[in-house]
């Protein structure tokens, strides 16, 4: 904006962040004419505010403040057996959303805090649709941030990480073992042939055979 009329024309604005001297006044900086001081007036045009649980892994150890921006991972466990080894190669890690702009941490909405905070909510500006992911997504597994450099804006290469994707881990399958009956049969012990006549001698019920030196 221009000129002070340019800001003040169809009723009194609020200023919705610090700004410094000098600093020029744009329009996402102040309220539309008649308009309240709250976060909601911050958001971009059809977007969605949306609040996650965090602590201080999830959270990137604090430095998560507002304005910055990050990517959203999932990690789940997408089925197999589970307690065993062969059961934690079906963990996942996917990413739900990528560059999205951190609204407020716990209650701070300032972006123009600087000291890191181990937050116990997030709040991220999403659309519609990653507003219902993210929502799902914590039901279902853990919800953690990867910050982003302030400039970057490149698309993640890899949407979804697997445990095989680590390297180095042994595959637990068992390759099914099959017994030929005739193979087995072969190897059975033969009975040993006697080394001499057999004398049979019976008592009551029970029979035994002797076998009579030559």
């Amino acid at each position: 904006m221009s000129s002070i009329e340019q800001a003040t024309v169809g009723g009194q604005r609020l200023v919705l962040r610090p700004l410094a001297s000098n600093e020029p006044v744009l329009p996402g900086k102040i309220t539309v004419p008649g308009g309240r001081v709250n976060l909601s007036a911050a958001m971009t045009q059809g977007m969605r505010g949306v609040t996650f649980r965090s602590n201080d892994v999830a959270g990137v150890a604090g430095f998560v403040l507002p304005g910055d921006r990050v990517d959203v991972l999932l990690t789940r466990d997408v089925g197999g057996p589970a307690g065993t080894d062969a059961g934690k190669m079906n963990v996942v890690t996917q990413v739900l959303a990528e560059n999205i702009k951190v609204l407020g941490v716990d209650q701070v909405s300032d972006d123009t805090a600087e000291a890191p905070v181990v937050a116990k909510a997030i709040t991220l500006e999403m659309t519609p649709d990653q507003a219902q992911a993210i929502s799902l997504a914590q039901a279902v597994g853990n919800v953690s941030l990867a910050l982003r450099q302030v400039a970057d804006e490149e698309p993640v290469t890899r949407q979804v990480t697997t445990v095989a994707d680590l390297g180095g881990y042994r595959s637990f399958a068992t390759t099914p073992v099959s017994y030929s009956p005739r193979a087995y049969a072969s190897r059975a012990a033969a009975p040993r042939a006697p080394s001499g006549p057999e004398v049979k001698v019976t008592r009551g019920v029970e029979t035994k055979s002797y076998t009579v030196a030559r």
